[in-house]
């Protein structure tokens, strides 16, 4: 079973690397970090333009099997 729930936060780490693209979410008011890659960002091209510190809203993933992650990624 999946649940998705809209959030906020800022890019915690960003990491641009040959065959890898991904990142990481900082919630805002919550202490845990959500996982995204490229994929997960609504416009796949923004990824170019994430800095750490950037203000973001995202939808939580959460299931069962493998935990949250971002998804629906947006910047602002």
């Amino acid at each position: 079973m999946t649940s998705k729930k809209r959030g906020t936060g800022k890019i915690s780490k960003v990491v641009r690397t040959f065959g890898s693209t991904w990142g990481r979410i900082h919630p805002e008011g919550d202490a845990r970090q959500l996982f995204f890659n490229a994929s997960s960002l609504v416009d796949a091209s923004d990824f170019d333009k994430l800095e750490e510190g950037q203000a973001v809203s995202f939808e939580e993933e959460r299931d069962l099997a493998n935990g949250s992650r971002a998804v629906a990624v947006t910047l602002g």
